[in-house]
């Protein structure tokens, strides 16, 4: 999980270089890889606190957040690649 929110941290100071109207899609990806990452951590508390779930419902959980992560990810280099190129 600190993945995702030191992700999130870096994702947001780097947003602050670019111009306002650029900012706009970079910030709506930080907060999206905030919630998911809150959505992420509320789901594997559930599981560590079931502690009778098995292993393939861990590892089914843990599949699941790292594509969220992943996808979260890539939305945020398109941002920055969006946020480079110049404004029409």
């Amino acid at each position: 999980m600190n993945a995702w929110h030191d992700a999130a941290n870096q994702i947001q100071a780097a947003a602050a270089e670019f111009a306002a109207e650029r900012r706009k899609d970079i910030d709506a990806t930080v907060s999206r890889m905030r919630a998911d990452a809150a959505a992420a951590d509320k789901r594997l508390q559930k599981l560590a606190q079931a502690g009778t779930e098995s292993w393939s419902a861990l590892s089914a959980a843990l599949t699941e957040t790292r594509g969220v992560f992943d996808r979260a990810n890539q939305a945020a280099r398109e941002a920055f690649k969006r946020g480079t190129e110049p404004a029409h």
